[in-house]
């Protein structure tokens, strides 16, 4: 099992560990976004390339009402 600090990340971050499943490589990751900080699409980018299958769980913090937050908080992907 490996694991690093993923870098080239501008806002966004996170720690990813590639673990072998059915003898395939898979990429793991936690994520944390500050709520003062944009979503990036190059974070994303970075995440997901490589070429491996991604699981990413974390916290984004986005907010919405149906998911029993008191606010709504929409959250913009910049370029």
């Amino acid at each position: 099992m490996d694991h690093c600090t993923r870098p080239g990340l501008e806002y966004l971050e996170a720690i990813d560990i590639q673990i072998m499943l059915a003898i395939k490589p898979v990429k793991i990751l936690t994520v944390y976004l500050s709520p003062s900080r944009p979503l990036l699409a190059s974070d994303l980018s970075t995440c997901f390339g490589g070429g491996l299958p991604v699981l990413m769980a974390g916290d984004l913090n986005f907010k919405n009402i149906e998911w029993n937050s008191m606010l709504t908080r929409k959250r913009q992907t910049l370029a």
